[in-house]
Order: C-alpha cells, then structure tokens, then sequence
C-alpha cells in the first residue's frame, strides 16, 4: 500500500526555517504530525556560521517544526516514489462479535449534530443465532 520514500537528512546542525504559508499540516502514515508541501520549497539550515538551503519537491512530508533545532543527519523531509499513494483512501472493515447468543442490531441512519461540523455515521451490523 505505501510504495518507497527517499529521505532528506539535515546537513549541520541548526535550525530550520522555511515559509508556513507554502505548507499544509498533515500527518504521516504512522500518525506523526508533517506538513505537506503543495509545490518547491526552499528550507534553510542556520547554523553558527552557514546557512543551508534545501530544495524540497512537491508532495514532499516535512517531518519538522518551523523554527525547530535539528541535529546533522536528522531527517526532515520524506519525498515519495510514487505520489499517487499520498492519495490513497484505506478500507477498514471491523467484525462485532457478541458473548450472548442473542440478536445486535444497529442503525444505519446518519444523525447531523448542529453544534458539531462533522458527522456521525452509524454503519448496520446484524447477527443471528441460527
């Protein structure tokens, strides 16, 4: 499902910068917070003495804070191999199962909270003792 990444590591110790405004948060297939970038971005490194500039390609994960202290060789940034699986949509199916040997039912109406944005979904799961 997930497909290969390519990392880009920290040259120097430092602390990152780069334009929030051309970044997405999001979160990595593991959980993580990130941000995605939307097209090139330019992150810079300042160290004591240097400043370095890392060219990040669109659909890239950052894996790090604006602002945040790196250490040389952290990885900051995930490029993906194949973009397409940053789109991808995950199927789940969940079993119910019961300790009594009686019937469970449940609604498949979808109820709207107005005071919530989002909405809850209530999927039909039946079981029968035959």
């Amino acid at each position: 499902m997930g497909g290969t990444a390519e990392h880009v590591r920290a040259p120097s110790n430092g602390k990152i910068k780069f334009n929030e405004n051309l970044v997405h948060p999001t979160r990595t297939r593991h959980g993580h917070s990130a941000f995605l970038c939307s097209i090139d971005l330019y992150v810079t490194i300042e160290s004591e003495d240097i400043l370095h500039n890392v060219n990040i390609p669109p659909k890239s994960l950052l894996l790090v804070q604006n602002d945040q202290h790196v250490e040389s060789e952290q990885v900051i940034v995930e490029i993906r191999a194949e973009i397409s699986t940053l789109n991808f949509k995950e199927k789940v199916r969940k079993y119910t199962y019961s300790d009594s040997d009686e019937e469970m039912h449940w609604s498949t109406d979808v109820y709207h909270a107005p005071e919530f944005t989002q909405v809850l979904v209530i999927h039909s799961i039946s079981t029968r003792k035959l």
